[in-house]
Parts: structure tokens; C-alpha cells; sequence
């Protein structure tokens, strides 16, 4: 199940990361019980003005995508990382796209499919509070820790300090809990004064 070579125009990676993701193919087929060759007779069966066969291309992106899901990376033992499931998740539909061109033409289907993949994935890590380069929620601890550190540092800075400290204060923890409930990257965020 190679794909055809794409040259010295490949991007630095990509060949590693199609044939990681060609292997996990091959492992999700083997899984499942089908052999490339059951490919070709979707194909065909697809092709021909006979009944529609019971799995499309559809399905089977939308089965390999559970897959995904519950793997594990082979050099670290850990569940894969959802932009490395979204990338191999890509590698394979662009494969199955180069050899079943007519097929798999709904790009928003095929879109719809990673996408609720991704979702899965990141609902996924956060049940098993996993934080992936994701800032941590703010605990009352570091409120306690910011409130005392600006408010000692600003300690001449009179009563303006104080109200600034306890602005601060409160939209840390707001932000904070708003980013974990709705969840965005603390980096996508900032504050700004103004004038």
C-alpha cells in the first residue's frame, strides 16, 4: 500500500509521517479482518450498478478514525497525541483520495469525520486530565501567590496598586475559568490597557 513517490519535493517529515501512517493502516485492516486486496473489491463493488456494499470508504475512514483514537504511539506506550491521530488521519484519507479518486469526493464528509476524531481525542485527555502543552486552570493557591506578590511589590504605589492587584486578581481567575470551560489556549488571550 505505498503511494507513489513524490520526489525530492516532499516537505522534510512527510515521508516519515506517510509511513507511519501507512503501518498503522495496515495494522487497523489487519485488525479488522480485510486485506488490501478488500479494498479493490470496494472498489469495484462501488463501481458496479449492483446493490451498494455494506462498508464504503466512508465508513472505513470513520471506523480507522476509532481506531486512532484508542492506539497507542509505538515508542512511547502513551494514546497518540491528537495532532499526530489528525495527521496520520490525513495521510490515509489523501492515500485512499490518490487511489479511489471518484469515491471519496465529499470533502466536507471527510472533514466532519476528523474532525469529531479531534473532538474525541481532546474530550479524551481531558477526562484523563492529561494537559498538553495547554497552560494549567488557575487554583486558588496561585490567586493567593499573585495577590501577594503584587500586592507587596506595589506596597508604595498607594491605593491605585491595590485596585490594579485586585483587577488582576479577579480576571486571572475568570479568564482562567472560562479558558477551562470552554477549551482555548491561554496564549490565544491578552489584556491590553488602553490609554
Amino acid at each position: 500500500m505505498q503511494r507513489a513517490s513524490r520526489g525530492t519535493a516532499a516537505p522534510k517529515g512527510t515521508a516519515g509521517q506517510e509511513a507511519a501512517a501507512m503501518k498503522y493502516f495496515g495494522d487497523f485492516l489487519q485488525h479488522v479482518g480485510m486485506q488490501e486486496s478488500a479494498l479493490d473489491e470496494m472498489n469495484l463493488a462501488l463501481v458496479a450498478a449492483g446493490p451498494a456494499p455494506s462498508q464504503n470508504l466512508y465508513s472505513l475512514l470513520t471506523a480507522f478514525s476509532i481506531y486512532l483514537q484508542s492506539k497507542p504511539n509505538v515508542r512511547s506506550g502513551e494514546l497518540l497525541a491528537k495532532a499526530t491521530a489528525v495527521g496520520y488521519m490525513s495521510q490515509v484519507t489523501n492515500m485512499l483520495q490518490e487511489r479511489f479518486p471518484t469515491h471519496l469526493q465529499d470533502n466536507k464528509r471527510i472533514a466532519k469525520i476528523s474532525d469529531k476524531m479531534a473532538g474525541a481525542i481532546a474530550e479524551r485527555n481531558l477526562l484523563a486530565n492529561m494537559h498538553t502543552r495547554d497552560a494549567p486552570g488557575c487554583k486558588l493557591e496561585d490567586l493567593v501567590v499573585l495577590m501577594q506578590e503584587l500586592a507587596i511589590g506595589g506596597v508604595g504605589g498607594g491605593y491605585k496598586s491595590v485596585h490594579d492587584v485586585a483587577v488582576l486578581t479577579l480576571l486571572w481567575h475568570t479568564i482562567g475559568r472560562a479558558i477551562d470551560t470552554c477549551f482555548a489556549r491561554k496564549s490565544q488571550l491578552s489584556i491590553a490597557t488602553s490609554g
